[in-house]
């Protein structure tokens, strides 16, 4: 049982504020949102290019305040949002305007310690925390020691990495996720953002981020709780959406330096690996050089490559430690990958294309099937 169906007995409705575009793939899964919930409310600040439009065949319609919205909502969501400048004191200032609407909020995003405080001043214990959620799936920490070895897992796990967040890693293990449980296999994923049990799946546990445990203790317990979960659900194959960028793109903008990935890839063995890409332009080598990295880093090679439509651009980063980009639509990215895919040795596909979904599932089938 996930944390969110212990909220209550009954189907509470939901707020999400602010909404961005990190959590649009989990409207476009709404068939596995969990059955505790439903989302009845989308409020998102002007300048995020998200208000008016409408999810969930028409349902669901992006406002941009709360004056509007449903009077019987019972929870504020806040998802992870990008740390822009300012932009979190205005959010803080925003909620605490509304708060009374609501019975409680409950924060996927890490707030700075100023602005933590004062959230829970005002909302006591009406406010929660996800680093704080309890673990539902029933695994527990035990001592582990350097000389401890890593146990195998029986379960064929599929990893999901990207190159850099924005990439559409999430969306692309939701996508994966729903063909295959359509083709009647049993799934288990692990995802990458914290509100993954909104949508029925198991978040990367908090004793990855917020713990004191050593990196080796974590190497070890990641082993443990993924064990846990094959040997517990039982399932044909997990799904493992791998946090953080697997390296970074350069002293700048150093995105977490890869730490965090090199750490579960350490814990487990992938049967299948696919990495989740910038938009590259006749760039056919830097899909090498990242495979040859995944190969030497992860001891897995990249069986498939998914290229979004994120383009940065250079000049703008290159005054900045912000990385500027721009997003390309679909269509755009699918004319360029079947003009150019002959020039790429591995795999390559836009899994943001519905139409590629079943074809990503065969390539994986196959791989594990050998």
């Amino acid at each position: 049982m996930k944390f969110m169906e212990e909220l209550s007995l009954f189907k509470e409705k939901i707020c999400v504020y602010p909404f961005g575009r990190s959590f649009v793939p989990v409207l476009n899964h709404i068939e596995m949102m969990n059955r505790a919930i439903e989302i009845t409310a989308l409020v998102s600040p002007k300048g995020w290019g998200l208000v008016g439009n409408t999810y969930d065949n028409g349902r669901l319609h992006v406002a941009s305040d709360f004056k509007n919205i449903p009077s019987d909502i019972d929870i504020l969501l806040i998802p992870g949002f990008e740390q822009f400048p300012f932009f979190e004191d205005k959010a803080v200032e925003r909620i605490l305007e509304v708060v009374s609407q609501f019975k409680r909020v409950i924060s996927y995003h890490k707030f700075s310690k100023k602005n933590e405080e004062l959230l829970r001043m005002t909302l006591h214990n009406n406010f929660c925390l996800y680093e704080t959620f309890p673990d539902t799936t029933g695994f527990k920490i035990e001592p582990t020691y350097a000389s401890e070895r890593i146990l195998p897992i029986n379960t064929p796990i599929l990893a999901i990495a990207e190159m850099l967040d924005g990439t559409d890693a999430f969306e692309v293990g939701l996508a994966l996720r729903a063909e295959f449980t359509n083709m009647g296999y049993k799934v288990v994923q692990i995802g990458s953002r914290p509100y993954c049990d909104v949508v029925g799946g198991n978040q990367i546990p908090n004793f990855m981020r917020y713990t004191t445990l050593s990196e080796v203790e974590k190497v070890f317990q990641f082993n443990r709780y993924v064990k846990y979960l094959s040997e517990k659900e039982d399932p044909d194959l997990i799904i493992l959406n791998v946090p953080d960028a697997i390296q970074s793109y350069d002293e700048k903008h150093t995105v977490g330096f890869g730490i965090l990935p090199y750490l579960i890839f350490k814990a487990v063995r992938v049967d299948f690996l696919i990495v989740c890409s910038i938009f590259y332009q006749d760039s056919p080598e830097i899909f090498e050089i990242i495979n040859q990295a995944c190969t030497y880093k992860f001891d897995t090679s990249v069986g498939l490559f998914h290229m979004s439509g994120l383009r940065f651009d250079i000049e703008k980063m290159e005054r900045s430690k912000i990385l500027y980009g721009e997003y390309l639509d679909s269509d755009t990215v699918d004319k360029y990958i079947e003009k150019s895919k002959e020039k790429y040795k591995i795999p390559i596909m836009n899994l943001k294309n519905n139409a590629n979904i079943s074809a990503a599932c065969e390539l994986v089938i196959e791989s594990l099937s050998k």
